[in-house]
């Protein structure tokens, strides 16, 4: 363990630079739109997993290969679980852990990510597809310095999971509004919260599917669908 850490230290210099020296990526995003994207539960064996030969994330995959990506990220949630990520990603303060920081903290004068850029004239919003109020978000995202956030009503009515319509829906109504802001010429940040992958891991198009996989086995010929 200590060898690894030497190496990953080698391999990540937390120094300041030596002076007169440019970091590599400093100012590289300015100007640029800024989207966020937190999945739920996901975690980094999934970008390599496979079943029956098919990739359970290649898009993610991919992403990675030409993204700048950092596999040596650790959980640093509390009982708060997904706004407590937000909370982390949003201000850089860790979760205290025995209560959730958007319930404990909402109150709060915070710094962020979306009032820094919002004092730079960006537009700031969050989508997610549950209500607003679940984990007290109706009092975080306005600590937060979000201008706005787009929760159950703005979406579909047809339910996909428990927590409502299906990540496509929230990427639609999402992508709208970052054309609308984009026409208005203005610079955006947008941060999207999904719910998918999150437990008990049953919606309408797996049932759906589940009902035609029946069907299918009660038409089949025998022993076409049977495992080994």
């Amino acid at each position: 363990m200590p060898e690894k850490l030497e190496e990953l230290d080698q391999t990540y210099p937390f120094g300041e630079p030596h002076e007169g020296s440019a970091r590599s990526y400093w100012g590289a995003g300015k100007g640029k739109n800024l989207i966020v994207v937190q999945l739920e539960s996901f975690q980094n064996f999934v970008l390599n997993a496979s079943v029956h030969g098919q990739q359970v994330a290649p898009v993610m995959k991919k992403l990675s290969k030409e993204s700048l990506y950092f596999p040596y990220i650790f959980q640093q949630i509390g009982v708060g679980n997904t706004s407590d990520a937000e909370f982390a990603a949003s201000t850089s303060i860790y979760p205290i852990g025995f209560s959730a920081m958007s319930t404990t903290y909402a109150d709060r004068k915070l710094p962020s990510l979306a009032k820094l850029l919002g004092r730079n004239n960006y537009v700031t919003a969050t989508f997610h597809v549950n209500d607003v109020t679940f984990w007290n978000r109706d009092q975080m995202y306005p600590a937060l310095g979000f201008h706005a956030y787009y929760d159950k009503p703005y979406f579909s009515k047809v339910k996909f999971s428990r927590f409502g319509a299906s990540d496509e829906e929230l990427f639609r109504v999402g992508i709208r509004k970052m054309k609308t802001m984009r026409k208005l010429d203005k610079r955006f940040y947008a941060q999207f919260v999904t719910v998918t992958s999150h437990s008990p891991y049953k919606n309408q198009r797996s049932r759906q599917a589940s009902s035609s996989s029946r069907r299918f086995r009660r038409s089949a010929p025998r022993g076409l669908l049977d495992g080994r």
